[in-house]
């Protein structure tokens, strides 16, 4: 595992006519390996920017993001893209999942990038996954699925490579308090297990609590809180 460090970062938006929208000023962060970071602040403050500059999903305005050696940052569109597949597990609070595709398939999804065929070690691996986070077997359609259990789909699709890098952007804004807490629990246990280090984007504060590194965002500012 690797250490995480961002180095004078900046990040923009365009806002025409006028001059870019800072989002993040001027911001320094070592993370050590494994760590448990927790993000928050106010709506609109730029938590999600940060989260997809980390995955690079969005390039920084300036400075560097580094992780081990290899400078994200600086890698084209195409480059980020391939760093993203081998190095991230990302989750978010909408799932993104794909609704012609069934349970088992949208776990298996980011395989179909890199392989043509799915090794059957990654497909017991991801049915092993589901089973371990409740879901049953003979695994249901997508489309009868609680929230709460497309959560533990998305969240079982994350980390189905075991990624060094887990990203979670509001994972349980929109669950009730039982799925919150459930998937709060998985997400937590997996990076810890893992030794992955995990960051969480979050207004939750039952799992911010269980994350002993906080970082806040407020008026471009990145503060550590703890």
């Amino acid at each position: 595992m690797l250490p995480l460090q961002l180095d004078g970062v900046s990040i923009a938006f365009p806002n025409p006519p006028g001059p870019p929208r800072i989002i993040l000023r001027a911001t320094d962060l070592v993370l050590p390996a494994g760590a448990m970071v927790g993000l928050e602040g106010p709506s609109g403050a730029g938590k999600t920017s940060l989260l997809h500059a980390l995955a690079g999903l969005e390039p920084v305005a300036a400075g560097s993001i580094r992780w081990g050696g290899e400078n994200i940052a600086e890698l084209d569109g195409a480059a980020r893209a391939h760093w993203r597949r081998r190095h991230t597990g990302l989750v978010f609070q909408d799932f993104h999942l794909i609704e012609g595709l069934s349970v088992l398939d949208n776990v298996l999804l980011p395989v179909w990038f890199d392989m043509f065929r799915t090794p059957r070690a990654l497909r017991d691996r991801a049915k092993a996954l589901l089973v371990g986070m409740g879901l049953p077997m003979p695994l249901p359609p997508l489309a009868v699925l609680s929230r709460g259990e497309r959560q533990r789909v998305a969240l079982a699709r994350a980390v189905l490579r075991q990624p060094p890098l887990l990203l979670a952007d509001e994972p349980t804004a929109s669950l009730d308090a039982e799925a919150a807490g459930r998937i709060g629990s998985l997400l937590v246990d997996m990076a810890a297990n893992s030794g992955a280090t995990l960051i969480v984007a979050s207004h939750d504060p039952h799992l911010l609590a269980r994350l002993p590194i906080r970082l806040r965002i407020a008026e471009t500012r990145l503060e550590r809180l703890a």
